[in-house]
């Protein structure tokens, strides 16, 4: 089956065409770009997880016109479909708006696609939206009916899902308006967003389009409306998405306890309801805040997710903000501090109360939008210093918008000195002031009216002034492990980056505009070029707008985007050559220990502390990997977040770690190499050859028979078609502990996988190409094939042997793989010098 026309290969040269057009793997996904686009949509595609048996394609603004979009696409899938991994794939997703057009003309070519491949093909019938953690969405208010499925017996007749990837709850939720009591109910990626009738749809400026979609769980995105127009739209939903729903506030009346509380007594049972808007940011971390337009920097709570239940009595805390720097999360609501374990800070509705470990929080605040309690210590026993210096250290973690809008409560006795001098600190850290300070708790007078409604404790005997608790001891604490929504993303729930100022929906990314496709002529029409299309730039305003939506729109028209007035300059700067390895000091083949297990609680609590900021940064990788991948295990966060350290470029990254290692230095972090080794062991296995790249500067390549060793953590690439600049020897390796990383870390420049420590490679052999090469980027004409030996192996026994034999057979497979790819070029430092630093050879 032939491409539509508009598709077919020009007989233009590349360049007319806005160069070549590469189908890149991000992920689980493929990205459809040109060679010389750097398109935002790999971000995208990076929160969107993997779904077994399909395959995403998503077109980028450049490659929407390009006229070889649709050969990339079968060129691609036929690729896939031959592959080992094409055994299973069973559907293809091509995310290029209306391409799946009931009235359109590539029908025929989807439905030929579809058989030449065995498999069903999806297509959107409509606008296609992306976005970070909504996936990839047909827009039914913009005209869209959903994505078609073409494949044997179909020919896109119908209509499978809006979503992409599809929930459970795909079939559960009304496809029109639902209005009631002055409320109108409509379809988001999310779910249902509720606004007042007469109130504009909701579209892509809507905050209700950015609240991240959870495939088992539908969200109600609720705006400025009562609890019994929300009553009456729940009643009409079936009983099983009623007993699932996620209630999310998107004005600020919303997020009142006195709201929730009618809600829950209408229905006549508990709900599940978020503190404020749920945004992803760019790190893929899903956070929540408070809906207010009023204020510049809106609230962050600690509570996020509240149970509400039916007689009034105070709601649940059922899950958290990730834990602030030195805080690790223990338990459902409250987190431990690492540098002294006896001490917790429980997360209570209306902020957080810092007490000794095996005592529990009496505190009852109700929740405030605009305010957040500090209690600390218990009532009947003096404030100790370990519980002044936590506080300290929570204040210190928290941006000055979060600070403005802090209170804060010592409990039981307490020296007035020290809690003056907290006051007076949290208050140093605040910024400047235009306006008068907030009202402050002092001496058990709370200048704020309608605050806390429990009783007053009596006070226990006191060496100075004591401060009373308002208490209310409430019923017995039920167990929410079963009851905590699920997530698409696992950063709701764990930790997160606290050494920055707590995100706001400020911090979200400007909406990116890709340019619309060309729409199809019929297929029998001559081959024609689409003519070119200047797409939007793409400029991150420096003043954002307020609550913008981090949406990228795949059609037309494009949806306004506040840019500068001035484009962004071009850098003066000369561009950098790429590092040469091979200038580095001569590194020696040390022998050294790495622990085969996993790492302990008090490694990883050591490196947590130790690593700092480091951590923290890394972390937020961590959280869109355990989104993305089930497999990845969330207890075991600080061997992934070592691995990441590893794949970056800091004092921990591959290059600085394997030439500390080589001279003897120490670990750049306290329980890092114990963490990174169990991080690495808990990554997949890569069981095909790999690929490495020498600079060899006149001298021969390694002969048959040699062996080499890596005294710290080799690199490799997994895929064949990479080269770097000056490489004069390609070097493939048969991996035996090889590690896929791009399961952790993804939409890389290349699918990096790493081995264990210390590993040894033995050359078989090696291979020349002399044959004229395609494309402009040139491989290396020589090759090295090597095997990685066995812990402990003889690399001349006749088991070795016998292995040498059979792995050799797979090299030389590869190397024919490798010499017909088209080469494309990895410039940057890093990523040269963890593919070329030369292994050091050893006596075999």
């Amino acid at each position: 089956m032939s491409a539509p026309a508009t598709s077919a290969r020009s007989a233009q040269p590349p360049s007319a065409a806005g160069g070549v057009l590469l189908a890149e793997q991000c992920g689980p996904h493929v990205l459809l770009r040109r060679r010389d686009e750097t398109p935002r949509e790999t971000a995208v595609l990076s929160t969107i997880p993997a779904v077994p048996g399909n395959v995403l394609f998503l077109a980028s603004s450049g490659a929407h016109r390009h006229p070889a979009l649709f050969d990339a696409i079968k060129d691609r899938l036929t690729t896939l479909c031959s592959s080992a991994e094409g055994a299973t794939l069973e559907a293809a997703w091509i995310g290029v708006s209306d391409l799946g057009h009931a009235k359109g003309t590539c029908g025929p070519w989807l439905k030929g696609v579809a058989d030449d491949c065995g498999l069903d093909v999806f297509a959107p019938d409509g606008p296609l939206t992306a976005g970070r953690g909504i996936g990839l969405y047909v827009n039914r208010t913009a005209g869209g009916t959903g994505w078609r499925r073409f494949g044997p017996g179909c020919s896109g007749a119908v209509v499978m899902s809006s979503r992409f990837p599809m929930p459970s709850w795909e079939y559960e939720l009304p496809h029109s308006p639902v209005v009631a009591e002055g409320a109108v109910a409509e379809c988001v990626p999310a779910g249902l967003a509720i606004r007042p009738q007469g109130a504009q749809p909701a579209s892509l400026g809507d905050p209700a389009f950015q609240v991240p979609l959870n495939p088992r769980i539908p969200k109600l995105v609720v705006g400025a409306v009562t609890p019994a127009a929300v009553v009456e739209i729940i009643n009409r939903l079936s009983a099983e998405v009623r007993s699932d729903l996620l209630v999310v506030p998107a004005a600020l009346p919303v997020t009142a306890p006195e709201w929730s509380r009618t809600l829950a007594r209408l229905l006549g049972r508990a709900i599940t309801i978020t503190t404020g808007l749920q945004v992803m940011g760019k790190d893929g971390s899903i956070r929540t805040v408070v809906p207010d337009a009023s204020v510049a920097e809106p609230l962050t709570p600690l509570a996020t997710m509240l149970r509400q239940p039916p007689g009034g009595e105070p709601p649940e805390v059922i899950d958290v903000a990730p834990a602030p720097a030195g805080w690790q999360l223990d338990g459902a609501n409250r987190y431990r501090l690492l540098s002294s374990l006896d001490v917790v800070a429980e997360v209570v509705p209306g902020g957080v109360h810092v007490l000794l470990d095996g005592e529990r929080s009496a505190v009852a605040t109700r929740f405030d939008p605009k305010w957040w309690t500090l209690a600390i210590g218990a009532h009947g026993r003096e404030a100790t210093e370990r519980e002044l210096d936590a506080a300290r250290l929570l204040i210190d973690q928290f941006g000055p918008a979060h600070r403005r809008a802090s209170r804060i409560r010592p409990l039981g006795t307490f020296d007035p000195a020290a809690i003056a001098a907290l006051e007076s600190h949290a208050w140093s850290l605040r910024g400047q002031e235009t306006a008068a300070p907030p009202p402050r708790f002092v001496h058990g007078v709370d200048s704020r009216p309608d605050v806390e409604t429990a009783a007053m404790a009596p006070p226990a005997p006191v060496k100075a002034p004591p401060v009373p608790v308002r208490a209310s001891a409430g019923p017995a604490r039920e167990s929410v492990a079963a009851q905590r929504p699920e997530t698409i993303a696992a950063p709701e729930t764990s930790e997160r980056i606290a050494n920055e100022p707590l995100a706001t929906a400020q911090a979200a990314a400007t909406p990116v505009v890709i340019a619309p496709p060309v729409a199809a002529p019929p297929v029998a029409a001559p081959p024609v070029a689409a003519p070119p299309v200047a797409a939007p730039p793409v400029i991150d305003p420096p003043n954002p707008p307020a609550m913008p939506v981090p949406v990228v729109t795949v059609s037309g028209p494009a949806v306004p985007v506040v840019v500068s007035a001035e484009p962004e300059p071009a850098s003066a700067e000369p561009r950098q050559e790429p590092l040469d390895v091979t200038q580095r000091a001569p590194r020696r083949a040390a022998v050294l220990e790495f622990a085969d297990r996993s790492s302990t609680a008090a490694e990883q609590s050591r490196l947590a502390v130790s690593a700092g900021t480091h951590y923290t940064e890394a972390l937020a990788a961590v959280n869109v990997g355990l989104s993305a991948w089930p497999m990845l295990r969330p207890e075991a966060k600080a061997d992934y977040v070592a691995v990441c350290l590893l794949l970056g470029n800091g004092v921990a990254g591959a290059v600085a770690l394997n030439e500390g290692l080589a001279e003897g230095a120490p670990e750049p972090f306290d329980g890092y190499l114990a963490c990174l080794s169990s991080g690495l062991r808990r990554l997949p296995t890569h069981r095909k050859v790999v690929l490495r790249q020498e600079k060899l500067h006149g001298a021969q390549a390694h002969p048959a028979g040699t062996l080499l060793m890596e005294p710290g953590f080799l690199s490799a690439s997994a895929q064949l078609d990479v080269t770097t600049p000056g490489a004069d020897l390609d070097v493939l390796i048969w991996p035996v502990t090889a590690r896929r990383t791009s399961e952790l870390f993804m939409g890389r420049a290349f699918e990096e996988t790493v081995f264990g420590g210390g590993c040894r490679l033995k050359v078989l052999g090696r291979r020349v190409d002399e044959s004229e090469q395609d494309g402009d980027v040139r491989r290396p004409e020589q090759a090295v094939l090597a095997r990685e030996l066995l812990a402990g192996e003889d690399p001349g026994s006749a088991e070795a042997l016998a292995r040498d034999e059979m792995a050799l057979a797979k090299l030389d497979q590869a190397w024919q793989v490798r010499r017909a790819v088209t080469a494309r070029l990895l410039d940057d430092e890093d990523h040269v010098a963890r593919l070329t630093t030369p292994m050091p050879e050893v006596a075999s």
